[in-house]
């Protein structure tokens, strides 16, 4: 019988800002000499490459002998006679500040160990024996017993979290130290609350409170809940360099933002946020193929199906407010038109087919943001044409739930041919759509299926409105603000497309102040100047840059025909509406 793997982290020494962890075994075998720690990690899509990190590796036998070890490449050690190793021993620096010269952890995918708190994300702190991918493991947290735990995982008495196997303790983060708690429960299923905030600015059932409705909504877009317990995680913080994000589990999400009271946190999103990584639940917990299921750690293979496990999750994380009365048509379609305009920021000949298949390069990173804005606004002409085709009746919401019920956690669908069953489920003319907007990158046919729901669309207009500009496009790729569809105006004084924004009035822009930015920017009026610094070629430039008129250009505009036939309006009911 396989025995357990069996860890323990000492957060009692935070000195360093290293996890010192022991990992007990025993009976490894000739074919579990090489110790592997994960170059990736489910949903991530980046190359995280943890063995950058780790600072010491030692094995030792039953006499406290050291097994020699040496590293073989950037994740891997080899242990010379494994056949006597007991213990290993190894410390894995906290990622958020240990500097790399590229392939950055994203922080809400990272560690961080301060004097009162800390955060895992089991890839980046575990390691496994290879061949022992599967093996259960047992993890004993030492810290101070004031401290608070987060976490989806069950304890049992004598104190250790248990995990299924590798890919569970990965699927689970641990959020300990100061924090505040909350739960709720959201049509049977226990949804719990943990959040660090490092000046206490928001507190659990701030959160909590805030988003019952929708939580609520998610639940009754799902139809039938399928997990017993969800857990949030929440880390508020304020530092120089921080960014932000959330990633999704099958049972829990981590989310890792600047801190912000709970009304700033709500204007910027959050409950968006927390309906986007809730549903993950569907996709990919009841809805994958075997790439999730059996994730490869050591050279991971990339999906050809983002456009399930995030644009249609992005695509439902807002729509559900939309069918559960949370928000009214012209609201949905105002998210709607800032998802086209964020599109018009990336690649339109990248398809979202290509885009997955190249999520780990660096031209797939460069255009991966947008599986949340071109890509979900795909998914939403993907539930429209179903609605058509089955006459107001049978949604993407109605198809997914029915996989969801197909396949389940314990079984995944074939990676190859799953654009085929999806078809075979549905209608024969989604092959076509498969065909020309997911694995081609066809212009989306906007006007043509939102005037099926008795709605008009149009690209762009001229407004007759004088808007007042700076003529400055930005956007962030490669972890930089980047100026981009800069205006002639612009252009003339000297500036190009590509140059990385450095500062602002000499002030130092980065993505934890950019919205602070933005704010002052639109505030100066027409021949107000600021001052910005670029950086080009290595070279820093100084510009002043002075704001001025021009006739206002609307773009992606959304509005209801006077004149929608009765057709339209039925349809247009559906779609409105959980069937």
């Amino acid at each position: 019988m396989a025995t357990d793997l069996v860890y323990e982290v000492d957060l009692n020494n935070r000195q360093d800002d290293n996890f010192h962890v022991n990992l007990f075994v025993n009976n490894l075998k000739a074919e579990n000499a090489i110790f592997q720690f994960a170059s990736s990690a489910p949903g991530t899509y980046r190359t995280m490459d943890i063995g950058r990190f780790v600072k010491g590796f030692n094995a030792f036998d039953r006499e406290g002998k050291e097994i020699p070890t040496e590293q073989i490449s950037t994740n891997q050690w080899q242990i010379s006679n494994p056949e006597k190793v007991v213990l290993i021993q190894y410390c894995v620096a906290e990622t958020w500040d240990t500097p790399v010269d590229s392939n950055s952890v994203y922080v809400m995918c990272g560690t961080s160990m301060e004097n009162d708190h800390t955060l895992i994300n089991g890839q980046a702190v575990f390691g496994y024996p290879t061949g022992m991918q599967k093996r259960p493991l047992k993890i004993k947290l030492l810290y101070p017993k004031e401290w608070l735990v987060g976490t989806a995982l069950s304890q049992d008495k004598n104190g250790f979290y248990f995990a299924n196997d590798y890919d569970h303790i990965v699927d689970s983060p641990i959020l300990l130290g100061r924090l505040t708690s909350a739960s709720l429960d959201v049509q049977g299923t226990k949804v719990e609350v943990y959040t660090y905030s490092g000046n206490d600015v928001i507190k659990a059932d701030e959160i909590l409170n805030s988003v019952e409705d929708i939580l609520n909504a998610s639940a009754e877009f799902i139809e039938e809940m399928p997990v017993e317990r969800y857990t949030f995680l929440f880390h508020f913080e304020n530092k120089s360099q921080f960014g932000a994000g959330a990633w999704e589990h099958n049972y829990s999400s981590i989310y890792a933002f600047p801190e912000a009271p709970i009304e700033t946190m709500l204007k910027q999103g959050l409950p968006g946020t927390m309906a986007h990584e809730f549903f993950h639940i569907i996709t990919p917990l009841q809805i994958h193929s075997e790439l999730v299921e059996h994730f490869d750690f050591v050279k991971p293979q990339p999906s050809a199906h983002l456009w399930l496990y995030e644009s249609t999750t992005e695509w439902a994380a807002k729509i559900m407010q939309l069918r559960g009365g949370l928000v009214d048509l012209d609201k949905y379609l105002s998210w709607m038109k800032r998802k086209l305009i964020i599109n018009d920021h990336f690649n339109p000949s990248y398809s979202l087919l290509e885009l997955s298949k190249n999520s780990f390069s660096v031209a797939g990173q460069k255009e991966y943001g947008n599986v949340y804005h071109g890509g979900a606004m795909i998914a939403g002409l993907l539930d429209i044409r179903l609605l058509e085709l089955s006459g107001g009746k049978r949604g993407l919401r109605e198809v997914i739930n029915e996989l969801a019920k197909t396949y389940g956690p314990e079984k995944s669908f074939d990676e190859k041919t799953f654009f085929q069953t999806f078809t075979k489920k549905t209608y024969p003319e989604i092959e076509q759509f498969f065909d020309l907007y997911i694995k081609k990158a066809n212009p989306m046919p906007l006007a043509e299926y939102f005037s099926k729901l008795g709605i008009s669309y149009k690209e762009s207009y001229k407004s007759g409105k004088i808007d007042t500009t700076s003529g400055l496009g930005i956007t962030y790729k490669n972890e930089a603000l980047v100026l981009e569809k800069l205006d002639s105006v612009v252009l003339d004084l000297g500036l190009q497309n590509g140059d990385k924004l450095l500062k602002f009035n000499g002030e130092e822009i980065n993505i934890g102040n950019i919205r602070s930015v933005f704010g002052t920017m639109n505030k100066l009026g027409a021949g107000e100047s600021f001052g910005l610094t670029v950086s080009r070629n290595d070279k820093e430039l100084d510009f002043t840059i002075t704001k001025f008129t021009r006739e206002k250009i609307e773009k992606h505009s959304f509005e209801l025909m006077e004149d929608a036939s009765e057709e339209q309006i039925a349809l247009r009911k559906a779609w409105m509406k959980n069937l």
